[in-house]
Protein backbone atom coordinates (compact mmCIF):
# COMPACT_ATOMS: atom_id res chain seq x y z
CA UNK A 1 0.00 0.00 0.00
CA UNK A 2 1.29 3.49 -1.03
CA UNK A 3 0.16 6.39 1.23
CA UNK A 4 -1.36 9.47 0.17
CA UNK A 5 -3.99 8.12 -2.40
CA UNK A 6 -7.81 7.62 -2.22
CA UNK A 7 -9.35 4.64 -2.01
CA UNK A 8 -12.07 4.84 -4.77
CA UNK A 9 -9.43 6.60 -7.06
CA UNK A 10 -6.93 3.18 -7.37
CA UNK A 11 -9.82 0.61 -6.74
CA UNK A 12 -8.17 -0.23 -3.21
CA UNK A 13 -10.95 -2.23 -1.82
CA UNK A 14 -12.29 -3.71 -5.59
CA UNK A 15 -8.99 -6.29 -6.30
CA UNK A 16 -5.62 -6.81 -5.28
CA UNK A 17 -4.39 -8.11 -1.95
CA UNK A 18 -5.38 -6.03 0.24
CA UNK A 19 -9.35 -6.24 -0.84
CA UNK A 20 -8.52 -9.95 -0.69
CA UNK A 21 -7.04 -10.03 2.62
CA UNK A 22 -10.45 -7.68 3.47
CA UNK A 23 -13.11 -9.86 2.47
CA UNK A 24 -11.33 -12.75 4.56
CA UNK A 25 -10.60 -10.60 7.68
CA UNK A 26 -14.62 -9.45 7.58
CA UNK A 27 -16.49 -12.09 5.87
CA UNK A 28 -20.09 -10.99 5.42
CA UNK A 29 -19.15 -7.11 6.97
CA UNK A 30 -16.84 -6.40 4.36
CA UNK A 31 -19.62 -4.86 2.07
CA UNK A 32 -20.67 -2.59 5.45
CA UNK A 33 -16.77 -1.87 5.66
CA UNK A 34 -16.45 -0.69 1.93
CA UNK A 35 -20.11 1.14 2.31
CA UNK A 36 -18.33 2.74 5.34
CA UNK A 37 -15.13 3.79 3.40
CA UNK A 38 -17.57 5.27 0.50
CA UNK A 39 -16.04 8.70 2.03
CA UNK A 40 -12.84 8.20 2.57
CA UNK A 41 -9.90 9.94 3.52
CA UNK A 42 -6.41 8.58 1.96
CA UNK A 43 -4.47 6.47 3.16
CA UNK A 44 -1.68 8.67 5.55
CA UNK A 45 1.27 7.33 6.86
CA UNK A 46 1.95 6.93 10.89
CA UNK A 47 5.37 5.85 12.24
CA UNK A 48 5.09 1.98 10.84
CA UNK A 49 1.94 2.06 9.66
CA UNK A 50 -0.39 3.39 7.04
CA UNK A 51 -4.10 4.45 8.10
CA UNK A 52 -7.22 5.45 6.61
CA UNK A 53 -10.42 6.74 8.00
CA UNK A 54 -14.07 7.12 5.72
CA UNK A 55 -17.85 7.30 6.31
CA UNK A 56 -20.46 6.53 4.92
CA UNK A 57 -21.88 9.20 2.38
CA UNK A 58 -24.60 11.36 3.26
CA UNK A 59 -24.73 9.54 6.81
CA UNK A 60 -22.60 12.38 8.94
CA UNK A 61 -20.00 10.80 10.47
CA UNK A 62 -22.58 7.82 12.11
CA UNK A 63 -21.59 5.06 10.16
CA UNK A 64 -17.50 5.09 9.96
CA UNK A 65 -15.03 2.87 9.37
CA UNK A 66 -11.38 2.87 9.57
CA UNK A 67 -8.33 1.20 8.90
CA UNK A 68 -4.57 0.22 10.45
CA UNK A 69 -2.03 -1.80 8.48
CA UNK A 70 2.16 -1.88 8.73
CA UNK A 71 4.40 -1.49 6.04
CA UNK A 72 4.76 -4.89 5.85
CA UNK A 73 1.33 -5.92 5.84
CA UNK A 74 1.83 -8.69 8.51
CA UNK A 75 -0.30 -6.48 10.76
CA UNK A 76 -3.60 -5.26 10.32
CA UNK A 77 -6.86 -4.03 12.59
CA UNK A 78 -9.70 -2.61 11.20
CA UNK A 79 -13.02 -0.70 12.99
CA UNK A 80 -16.42 -0.50 12.08
CA UNK A 81 -18.42 2.05 13.74
CA UNK A 82 -22.50 1.87 13.19
CA UNK A 83 -25.08 3.11 15.50
CA UNK A 84 -25.07 1.11 18.76
CA UNK A 85 -22.55 -1.11 17.27
CA UNK A 86 -18.54 -1.15 17.57
CA UNK A 87 -16.85 -4.11 15.85
CA UNK A 88 -12.91 -4.48 15.76
CA UNK A 89 -11.33 -7.12 13.47
CA UNK A 90 -7.64 -7.86 13.91
CA UNK A 91 -5.14 -9.51 11.49
CA UNK A 92 -1.57 -10.78 12.64
CA UNK A 93 0.22 -11.44 15.66
CA UNK A 94 -0.68 -8.22 17.10
CA UNK A 95 -3.16 -5.48 16.97
CA UNK A 96 -1.87 -2.45 16.28
CA UNK A 97 -2.04 0.91 18.50
CA UNK A 98 -4.35 3.27 16.74
CA UNK A 99 -2.93 7.00 15.54
CA UNK A 100 -3.93 10.12 16.86
CA UNK A 101 -6.67 10.74 14.15
CA UNK A 102 -8.49 7.89 14.59
CA UNK A 103 -8.65 7.92 18.40
CA UNK A 104 -10.06 11.75 17.54
CA UNK A 105 -12.72 10.17 15.65
CA UNK A 106 -13.98 7.77 18.39
CA UNK A 107 -14.18 9.90 21.07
Amino acid sequence: MAGGHYAPDVGLFDKGPLATTLRQMLGGRYATFVRNMQVAGPLQPSGNTLFMTGNRQHEGGSRIAWLVADRQGRNMTVGLLNPGRGEIYTLGPRPLAKPADIRTLLE
